[in-house]
This record gives C-alpha cells, sequence and structure tokens, in this order.
C-alpha cells in the first residue's frame, strides 16, 4: 500500500521537475539570445525548489528502503523513470552553465549571440517543449515524433560539429565561451532524446521495442 500511495506523489515531482527544466533551458536560451543580465538572474529563483525536490525524492527512497519495502528496479517504468531524471538533472545543469557563459559575455560588452547558436538553441527549446508535453499529457506520439526526426538530428548534430570548428580556430575568450554554450546545447539535446526515447518505453510497454526499431529505421 506503501508503495502504491508513493507512485501519484513520485508522479507529481517528476512533472514538477520537467517543467522547472523547461522553464530553465527557456530561459538560458532566451539569456544568450538577448545577452541580458536580467534574463541571467532568473535562474537563481527555481534553483532552491529544484533542490528541495531533489531532496525530497531522496528523503522518500531511504524511507521505503528502510521500511524494507522492495523497489522492483528492473521493471520497465522503474527503468524509464530512472533514465528520465537523470536526463532532467543533466539538462537542468547544463541549461545553468549556458546562463552563467551568457552573462559572462553580456558583461565583457558583447551584444550578438552567434547565429548558428542561436538557431540550434531554438531547436532545442522546442525537444525540450515536447518531452515536457509527453510527460505531462502521458501521450507517446509526442515523444515518438522527436525519434522520428531523424533528420532533424542529424542536421542539429552537422551544425553543432561545424560551430565547433569555426570557434575553435578562433583564439579569444568569447569564442572559448561560445563553444561552451554549444557543447552545453548538445548535452540537452542529447538528453531530450533519451527522455523521448524512455517516454516511448514507459508509455507503450511491452510492444515499446518493436516501436522504437520502428521509428529508427
Amino acid at each position: 500500500m506503501e508503495t502504491k500511495r508513493q507512485s501519484p506523489v513520485l508522479r507529481a515531482h517528476l512533472l514538477r521537475m520537467t517543467m522547472l527544466t523547461q522553464r530553465a533551458v527557456d530561459h538560458a536560451i532566451k539569456a544568450y539570445e538577448l545577452l541580458d543580465p536580467e534574463f541571467c538572474g532568473l535562474m537563481n529563483k527555481s534553483e532552491q525548489e529544484w533542490r528541495g525536490i531533489q531532496r525530497t525524492i531522496g528523503n522518500r527512497g531511504r524511507r521505503l528502503l528502510a521500511a524494507g519495502l522492495a523497489v522492483d528496479t528492473d521493471s520497465l517504468i522503474a527503468r524509464c523513470v530512472v533514465r528520465i531524471f537523470g536526463a532532467l538533472r543533466t539538462s537542468y545543469i547544463a541549461a545553468t552553465e549556458i546562463t552563467h557563459n551568457s552573462l559572462l559575455l553580456a558583461e565583457s560588452g558583447q551584444t550578438d549571440g552567434s547565429e548558428p547558436i542561436r538557431r540550434m538553441g531554438r531547436l532545442v527549446n522546442g525537444l525540450v517543449r515536447q518531452c515536457t508535453v509527453a510527460l505531462y499529457e502521458g501521450m507517446p506520439h509526442h515523444a515518438e515524433a522527436i525519434l522520428r526526426d531523424v533528420e532533424g538530428r542529424r542536421w542539429f548534430e552537422r551544425i553543432l560539429e561545424r560551430t565547433e570548428e569555426d570557434l575553435l580556430q578562433q583564439t579569444s575568450a568569447q569564442s572559448r565561451i561560445e563553444v561552451a554554450i554549444a557543447r552545453s546545447l548538445g548535452h540537452i539535446a542529447d538528453q531530450a532524446y533519451e527522455i523521448a526515447e524512455a517516454c516511448t518505453l514507459w508509455m507503450h510497454g511491452r510492444d515499446s521495442l518493436a516501436i522504437l526499431h520502428r521509428l529508427a529505421s
């Protein structure tokens, strides 16, 4: 019974973490697009809540173990939830790094960001937004749409590689910061695909492996 009561609470925390991550990514990308210190300060407002949710989840897990209640970590749902939590955490950290680096650019007097990085940012923002909708609505077609867009993923990888190469040929401090921002966007994109795959596995159950194979073909 205790494990059953924990499930809605866990889902509520998962959804809250998803929303905070989506907001952090959105603010980070706007911070780079606008190079506005105001947007850089928005991240601090959600940091305390983010850490609080992580502590709550950890405390609940410890209480379950202390009570001797078995948690089936080998179940499909458990594996998917762990993957999603990990991807959200990685995405949130990458978003904070983008915000911090955007603040450095703004303080250096730079007023305009790289157009390829802005384009990558818009794509990443869309991916994270689709993941958020998939988790909130519990409908797999949003996640499947991410996995199905193989050409979009290849485009992102090509432009990321080309942008890194161009920036690494420069020697300024600003170019090094922009390389870090581009790489952080790459990390968030990778995590969006991870979440999309985990959502598809979770929502389709036993038929999920066949569906993933079809989407990848």
